[in-house]
């Protein structure tokens, strides 16, 4: 009966009620109407006043992102085309982050928000002046400066930029909250007059009252716990039910419609997060790649005046037994180190091109464990070696998986990095084992490094997304986050963290050797 009832409009209902019971069924009805009136305004104005207002600034935050990566990429660009084409994808980016603010401006709230909104124009128009001379600096092919430009000043503008966006979303979500309270207030004042107006009527009455009440409150406390649960935890999971045709359906409707906009906002904040790891991973491989290219090039041009001076003294008759002997001598030489330059050379991109196709895929097929360990190690080696930091593999080579190697490579990454990052952030010199066994048609990997540890107040918050304690400074606090949902989701498996201050921090993964 009472989905009956929900599929006539709230206005329809009151004049029935009005033709069956009179008078003072009216009044009740009245106050039901009212009641969900201006719940329904006080819910209407949390999704336009503040939910909106934080999927705009969510999606400023993800423009700010992308302008750091594509900033990053202009630098380490080879051609003027590349150039170009960069600079042309920071413009949108900046319009898409100025129509965003237009929004936000329409449903800002005088006070507190309004000075933060002063201080984020400021510290913006700052941001952009330091990005016109990372631009102009890496056009002039300094790309030094303009990297050392973009790890100061524009890091810093960068830091200050996100600490405003969280003061903006936190005072956003403070009014929801607070108008959440208030339309709760009032929910239950309304709610006790009309239990007595109902006990007043007779028993026919009493009936058709509370059908009508409950096909109201119903859906709103629905959306009450809803908001309550996005207002306290960030939970975009929630959907409410849609299983009417009223008032309320419709604005079920509206708020469904808005979670799907938040979820695409942060699935496009976890995307540029995985960007930004294979843009790391290009720099990282180009640093190594330039020595031994660079001793090629050096032996080739070697090679190339050796040879011009042979030449000529044959030419002029002047080649001695011991001419020959030394050209020959350094040509062989040289040869060796030529190949083996060129050979290392080969290995980095062949370990690049698996672990970029892996990465930019999410294809299943058979690898072994060890591999793609070797390949990861390979591919950070350019921070490996700025540290004193010993890696230990304790695997066994016959460990084979059919699964995919280029989600399982990220949370490897992610978790070496997480150690490197923060684990020996005060440490000069330590440990990583990784470790791995068969257990049950499973593989349990288990990383474990000697670091500083994580104190318990955070160890439970350690995949939630955006916590970081590196914001501003390389951290987006996606790294974990992005892992903790690759190994529950696609991977089938789980992931859990024990750490002790001074003592160090290990990661245990647990996934199934056949993916299915």
């Amino acid at each position: 009966m009472i989905n009956f009832f929900r599929q006539f409009k709230i206005k329809l209902k009151v004049r029935v009620f009005l033709i069956l019971i009179l008078i003072l069924p009216a009044i009740m009805a009245g106050i039901a109407l009212q009641s969900s009136s201006k719940i329904y305004k006080s819910v209407d104005q949390i999704y336009k006043n503040y939910l909106f207002s934080i999927v705009n600034m969510t999606t400023v935050r993800e423009q700010i992102y992308a302008e750091f990566i594509l900033l990053k990429s202009h630098i380490i660009s080879l051609t003027e085309k590349e150039m170009i084409e960069y600079e042309n994808k920071i413009s949108q980016t900046q319009i898409k982050l100025h129509l965003n603010l237009e929004e936000f401006v329409e449903t800002l709230d005088k006070g507190e928000e309004e000075l933060l909104l002063t201080k984020f124009n400021s510290l913006l128009i700052k941001q952009q002046v330091i990005r016109d001379k990372i631009i102009q600096l890496s056009r002039l092919n300094q790309d030094v400066q303009a990297e050392l430009l973009i790890n100061t000043e524009y890091k810093q503008s960068f830091k200050l930029l996100q600490e405003n966006i969280e003061k903006i979303i936190a005072t956003n979500t403070a009014g929801a909250q607070l108008f959440y309270e208030s339309s709760h207030v009032n929910y239950t004042d309304i709610k006790f007059y009309i239990a007595v107006a109902t006990i007043i009527i007779f028993i026919v009455s009493l009936l058709i009252g509370w059908l009508f009440i409950f096909t109201i409150s119903a859906p709103i406390l629905k959306i009450e716990q809803v908001i309550s649960t996005i207002t306290k935890s960030y939970d975009l999971s929630n959907k409410l039910p849609e299983d009417g045709n009223d008032e309320i359906t419709n604005l079920s409707r509206s708020i469904n419609g808005m979670l799907l906009s938040l979820n695409e906002a942060q699935t496009r904040l976890l995307q540029a997060e995985k960007l930004a790891s294979l843009g790391s991973l290009v720099a990282g491989i180009s640093h190594e790649i330039n020595t031994p290219i660079g001793i090629a090039v050096t032996m080739g041009t070697t090679f190339e005046r050796n040879i011009d001076v042979f030449l000529g003294k044959l030419r002029a008759n002047q080649i001695k037994r011991s001419d020959l002997d030394v050209f020959e001598k350094d040509t062989r030489e040289g040869m060796n180190i030529l190949l083996q330059s060129l050979d290392k050379a080969s290995t980095l991109i062949r370990s690049f091109k698996q672990v970029a196709v892996d990465q930019t895929s999410e294809e299943r097929r058979l690898f072994k464990l060890t591999d793609l360990i070797e390949e990861i190690l390979l591919t950070l080696n350019h921070q490996i070696k700025q540290t004193a930091i010993e890696f230990r593999c304790d695997i066994d080579l016959n460990i084979e998986l059919y699964s995919y190697p280029g989600p399982l490579g990220q949370v490897i990454t992610n978790v070496l990095n997480n150690s490197i990052i923060h684990g020996f952030q005060d440490q000069a010199e330590g440990t990583i084992d990784i470790i791995a066994i068969v257990k049950d048609g499973q593989v349990e990997l288990k990383i474990k490094d000697s670091g500083v540890g994580i104190p318990k107040s955070r160890i439970d918050k350690i995949f939630d997304p955006f916590y970081t304690t590196k914001l501003g400074q390389g951290g987006s606090g996606l790294g974990l986050n992005i892992s903790y949902n690759i190994i529950t989701g696609l991977l089938g498996g789980s992931i859990s963290v024990n750490s002790e201050v001074s003592v160090g921090t290990t990661f245990y993964i647990l996934i199934p050797l056949k993916n299915r």
